[in-house]
């Protein structure tokens, strides 16, 4: 299997539970039944932490409305993707002992 083949089988399998859907717009992520990550969407701030709400921060968005704190469906497809690449790129950092770092988007 292919690098990119094993990183897309891996964000097919992960599950998203939303813990709240506004205000802000969260989600608990799971692989396997192990919490991999969080989501998190409030006052224009999106973050991802991994493993968990406690964990190191790994991705970061800040939004032009500083209120915002749900996506709609449209943002919701591309950042919850990008959300989940993210979470499977620090699995794969942990599983060789590499450092994990945090990805910044514009």
């Amino acid at each position: 299997m292919s690098d990119k083949m094993m990183v897309k089988d891996i964000m097919d399998n992960l599950k998203l539970v939303c813990t709240c859907s506004s205000y802000p717009e969260q989600y608990d992520v799971f692989f396997n039944d192990r919490k991999v990550g969080y989501i998190r969407l409030r006052f224009g701030f999106l973050t991802v932490n991994y493993p968990d709400e406690y964990g190191r921060m790994i991705f970061q968005k800040e939004f032009d409305d500083d209120m915002k704190g749900s996506f709609d469906a449209e943002e919701a497809e591309e950042y919850l993707e990008k959300c989940k690449l993210a979470i499977v790129y620090a699995m794969v950092l942990e599983s060789v002992g590499l450092e994990i770092g945090t990805l910044n988007v514009r």
